[in-house]
């Protein structure tokens, strides 16, 4: 997988996606999600996602700073655990 810029494609809504963020005293890479808050309005990043049973959403804490994203890795498998003997 390789890091794609926002300034050449928008990651798709409402997906738990990783974001690369650059910040004036470092970087963070993060899972969040690009949603369009209260179903309106231009999409933003954000995590701890809420919501609503009628379909709002509410884009949680605001994730400012995202250059890159890419898709999330598949889930390791299950696996299977010890047997207690």
């Amino acid at each position: 997988m390789t890091w794609i810029s926002l300034r050449k494609q928008k990651p798709p809504l409402d997906t738990p996606i990783l974001v690369f963020q650059r910040y004036r005293y470092g970087t963070h890479i993060k899972i969040v999600e690009y949603v369009r808050p209260h179903n309106k309005g231009l999409p933003k990043f954000g995590s701890a996602i809420e919501r609503e049973k009628d379909g709002t959403v509410y884009g949680g804490y605001p994730e400012d700073g995202v250059t890159h994203w890419m898709p999330l890795p598949d889930p390791p498998k299950r696996l299977k655990l010890p047997s207690k003997e």
